[in-house]
This record gives structure tokens, sequence and C-alpha cells, in this order.
């Protein structure tokens, strides 16, 4: 073998202590690595050994004269797919033919850019079936960020083999795993190991995090068994429900003597939790930290056109006048059962309940989309107000017509003609039932009592908007159409784009627009129609409605409704069978079938000073002959 005659480090060191695992005797990592020793006769096999392991490849070892030759890649893999986790965080998965790894440890590429070629490390969440998952957060404007979003599916991959000390050990003592930001990859590729073992080790999950848009796995981190999961935000928004603070405040609840203890993150966090556990007399032998931090670029930016957003791109909300509006939203609904009972703006409430959860459905997909738009992230915290406004809307209606009555609320609930779907109550009521229980859950009892279910639960978001959606459609609300596929549209390119399909985001963003504009003549035919066939129900032969001054009212019977322009009308209609019997009595109902107002007929059958209000009116016309018991409904709609 050729004699080694110098070996010196390069710059660009990450301190990853690779070098330092393999020969203690010659490398020395103390923020950085450093040569220690000129005996590089005995060691010569393992400084080759350091230097061709070393990710970022800053060992220069001459050999005889000559500089060895630098080490291209042990591996290749192939780019499968990426998913958004968070603002700036992806996940990546990366084919490959064969891997021996160890959970914990890290892999390093070889990038290249226009200004030559450099490495970064990012260690290894998972490894499943032949693919690789890293969690890797984007960096604005960071050289590795731009080669990462360079790269398109079934891109060749340069990789060096697995490496790194931060290694989980094969025992039975207790885990206490310690991460923040993306640190956490190692930690999900340890647990994982863990569960697939089906370990009963104790095990605890300690992760931090500055602000909620930073918070990814969460799901994740809780379906793992035996496992104690704490998230902690440094800086979180007043709309933040769980734990505060750093994940130094809650390390020595999570302790044991025997814990073994497992870091990975930002460097200063790393340090602080070393410090800690010295302070409190941990055994070191059992702390295994592995920080993490990319060197410097060198490398300038290429310059490109500006793409940036404008001044919208530089929009920032204070978490102050964030939290304000929340609670704004929060109070707003705390007074819904007072309009709702003193004041006859029932109509206007329900209209503020469906704009509410609207805005509170289109709010994530537009930040997913935009991330650009800093503002749409910081507006997430205010979906917990939005939905407590819609929401309440819709308890206090439940309320005010079921809790006067509560034994026949339960024969009316729970029969199955209530929920049928001929008229689209089922969606109507599921709807309701939904923003009942997102309702009762708004608070952080139920957020630290249901842990992982609370999240779930969540999702009857979906059901409450579309559900919703639906009967507003069927009873003439064209609008809840246009909103349900503007909602729908951003939800399936934020799904794309969070995958980095942006060719099928577009595709499907194009294809909901073009199927809107499709559906809305035949949508239109058919609230029409709908309503022209509940007004059908036991019917009479004729029907004539006098004319009202002002305004006219044109009442064309059984095909159309009465429509007008004023925001409220009064209606003065003549009501008689076929046979000229006068038809007695007029009722105004609620979208909830109960009688808000009540009109006699006069002896000619006129119902006289009807009053509708903006909106679906429903007239209950229930005729004089007692014997046959004729009852018809009108669907009115003002506009």
């Amino acid at each position: 073998m050729p004699k080694i005659n110098s070996v010196t480090i390069e710059p660009g060191c990450i301190a990853c202590h690779t070098c330092e695992g393999v020969c203690s005797q010659i490398f020395k990592v103390d923020g950085q690595s450093t040569v220690i020793s000129d005996d590089f006769v005995d060691h010569a096999d393992k400084i080759r050994e350091a230097a061709k392991r070393c990710p970022v490849q800053v060992i220069a070892v001459k050999e005889d004269g000559a500089e060895a030759t630098p080490r291209t890649h042990d591996l290749e893999g192939t780019l499968i797919s990426t998913k958004k986790l968070a603002h700036d965080v992806f996940a990546f998965y990366v084919r490959v033919d064969h891997i021996d790894y160890k959970p914990g440890q890290f892999i390093a590429f070889q990038m290249s850019d226009a200004a030559g070629a450099f490495v970064r490390c990012y260690s290894i969440a998972g490894y499943e079936k032949g693919v690789l998952e890293f969690c890797i957060k984007l960096v604005p404007d960071g050289r590795g960020a731009r080669w990462w979003r360079a790269q398109t599916a079934d891109a060749k991959l340069a990789m060096m083999p697995p490496t790194g000390h931060l290694i989980l050990r094969d025992t039975a003592q207790p885990k206490l795993l310690v991460a923040t930001g993306t640190g956490l990859a190692p930690m999900l590729a340890m647990l994982t190991a863990l569960a697939k073992d089906k370990s009963k080790t104790k095990r605890t999950m300690l992760m931090g995090v500055r602000s909620e848009s930073e918070v990814f796995y969460e799901n994740r981190l809780h379906a793992y068994p035996d496992t104690k999961v704490i998230y902690t935000l440094s800086r979180p928004s007043k709309a933040w429900q769980g734990n505060t603070g750093r994940v130094t405040d809650y390390l020595e609840q999570s302790l044991t003597p025997d814990t073994e203890v497992y870091i990975c993150g930002n460097p200063a966090m790393v340090q602080s939790v070393v410090d800690q556990l010295k302070k409190i007399g941990h055994p070191s032998e059992l702390v295994c930290a592995e920080e993490f931090s990319s060197p410097p670029d060198t490398a300038a930016a290429p310059k490109t056109k500006d793409s940036s957003a404008g001044w919208l791109g530089k929009l920032a909300l204070p978490r102050p006048v964030v939290s304000a509006i929340n609670y704004l939203f929060m109070i707003a609904g705390a007074t819904v059962p007072f309009l709702w009972y003193y004041t006859d703006l029932d109509w206007t409430l329900w209209d503020v309940s469906w704009y509410a959860v609207f805005a509170l459905m289109a709010l994530r997909p537009l930040g997913d989309i935009f991330p650009q738009l800093p503002f749409l992230r910081q507006l997430l915290p205010v979906r917990q107000g939005l939905g407590v406004l819609s929401a309440s809307v819709i308890a206090t209606n439940a309320g005010f017509n079921y809790i006067p009555n509560l034994a026949g609320f339960a024969e009316l609930y729970f029969n199955l003609d209530y929920w049928r779907f001929a008229d689209r109550s089922f969606f109507a009521h599921a709807s309701e039932l939904a923003g009942i229980i997102l309702l009762a859950t708004s608070n952080r009892f139920s957020q630290r009592t249901l842990g992982a279910w609370w999240k779930r639960i969540q999702r009857l978001s979906y059901l409450y908007f579309y559900g919703a959606g639906i009967y507003l459609i069927h009873i003439g609300k064209e609008q809840a159409l246009y909103a349900m596929l503007f909602v729908a549209m951003l939800q399936a390119t934020a799904f794309f784009h969070k995958r980095n399909l942006l060719a099928p985001a577009a595709a499907g963003a194009a294809g909901l627009i073009v199927l809107g504009f499709w559906i809305q003549p035949f949508a239109h035919n058919k609230i029409n129609e709908q309503a022209a066939s509940e007004r059908q129900i036991a019917a009479p032969a004729a029907i004539s409605a006098a004319d009202t001054t002002p305004p006219t009212i044109e009442f064309l019977w059984p095909t159309d409704g009465a429509v007008v322009n004023q925001a409220a009308v009064d209606v003065q209609l003549t009501l008689s069978d076929d046979s000229g019997n006068a038809w007695a009595k007029l009722q105004v109902l609620d979208a909830a079938g109960n009688a808000r107002a009540e009109y006699n007929a006069n002896a000619a059958g006129i119902v006289a000073g009807v009053q509708l209000e903006p909106g679906l009116n429903t007239l209950l016309v229930i005729a004089n002959d007692n014997a046959k018991n004729i009852a018809t409904k009108f669907i009115f709609v003002t506009r």
C-alpha cells in the first residue's frame, strides 16, 4: 500500500464525528474535525476508511506525493415521490436496490450545481421494501434546497452508505428520544424498529418546534405502540392548546436513572439538553447526541427573475393580531343564541354560518398552494374561531328546536324517516350532528383528553361542510355549489402541490373549473325541479294568486316559485281549491319545519300581509276541509 504522507481537513466539516468514530487516534472533533497525530503508518487503513466515509468529503489524504482519488459514491437511488409535511418540510422517498443501516444513521447525498459539487447529509426516517424515507427542511435559498427542488420523479441520486453514531441500542432500558425540527427523522426510524420488534421497552418521544405551522408527523407519532408523545411549541399562537415551552422544560419528568437518551436537532438544542443532563447527574454513557447543521453556502444562488409575491409575500400578521381575530370570531359565536332569540336575524345567521365554514375549509389548502404568502399560514389558528362561529348557529338552532321537547327529540332523531335521502335530510342532519360534535370538542380539555383521536374528530369538518352544501343546493342556494367546487379545487390542487406534482395540480384545478361550468345549468334546473316537486305534495287541482302592490309577485303553479328582488315582501294570496272552497290557514315555516308565523284567510280565501324574509321561505297551506286534511307546501325564494 502507498505510504500516507499527509492528512488535512478542508473547509466544510459538519462535525458529524464519523472520522473520530472510525479512527480516534488521528481525528478529534470539537466544533470541527482536526488531525491530532501524524502517526499515519500504524493507522493507514483506518485513515483511508475515515476519508471514504466522510459524508462531506473534506478529509484530504495524500499518498506518496499524490492526492488520493476522490470517492464518488457507493449507492445510487431513484427519487420516487415527495410529500409536503409542513410549511417548508418535505418527505422524500428514494428507492435503492439494497442497503444495510442501523436506526438513527444518516446518508450523505452527493450534489452539484453551477458552482460545483457539494454534499448534504440527511437522517433516514424509514426504510420499507427497498424505499428510503427522508425528512428534509428546504431552507429558502439554501443550496441543498435548490438542488432538491430541481429533482423530478425518477431522478438518479448519488449517495454514500449510511453512517453516524446516533444508533439505537438493543437493550431493555427505557428510551427518551429528544428532537427538534427534522431531527425527528432518526427518531422515527428508532420507534419503527422498536415497534417491529414488539419491544415492551418504555419509550418517550419529546418533540419541539416553534409554531403550529412546523408540526408534522403528529398522527404517526401517536400511532406508535407503548410510546408517550410530548409535543411542545416554543412560540405558539394563543389558539394553541397543547404543551408550550422548550424540550428542556419536559426533560426531567421523562427520566429514570437508567433511561437511554437520544438527542437530535439544532446544535443549540442538543447542547442545552446535554448540559441539563450533566447538571442533574444523568450518566453520560446513557446519552447519545447528534446535532445537524449544513456548512455555509459558499456558492451564490443562481440569478433568476424575481418570482416573489411582491408586497403580499412580505405581509406578516403579528400573533396578537391573529389571536384577536380568532377571539372576535369566538365571541361572535357566543352571541349567536342571544341574536337568535331576541332578533329576527336567523336567516342572516345561517348565511354567516355557511360563509364561516367556507373560509375555514379554504384557508389550509390556500396556505399549502401559496407558501410564498406567509400570512395565509399565520391565519390558520383563526380556523378555530371560524369553526366556533359557524357551529354555534347549528347548535343554537338545534337547541331551540329540540330542548323544549326532549322526549319527542329522541323519538324523532332515531326515526329512519328523519334521515331519509329523498329530500337530502340525511345530509342536513349529518352536517348538523358533525357541527355539534366539532363545537363540543373545540377546547383544550378535549384536545388533551382525546389525544390522537382529537385530530381525527376534526376531519368531521369535511362532513360538516359538504353535507351542508348538498342540502343548501337542494333548497335553492346555488352559491353553495360554487363554494363546494372552489374548496374541492383548492384541496385537489394542494394535494398534488404538496407532492410536487404541479402538472396534475394544474390539471385538477382546471378540470374542476370546467366541471363547475358544465354542471351549473344542470344543477340550476334540478334545483327548480326539486322545488316544484315539493310544491306538488297533495296539491289541489288549481291554485290562484292575486297580484300584490307593491311588489308584484308572479306565481306560476306548479313549475315555478315566487321570486322577488326586495329584501322582504308582504304577500297577498287568494287561496282556493278547484271547487272554489276557500283555504283557511297559511303557516310560514323555518328551516327545521317549525311554524314561525300563522295567517288565517278571510271568507273570500284571501291571506294578506304575509311577511317573507331573504332566502328560503316555506309556506304551508292548510285546507279548511278537515275531512280531507289537504296540505301543500310552497317554496318561496326571495333574492
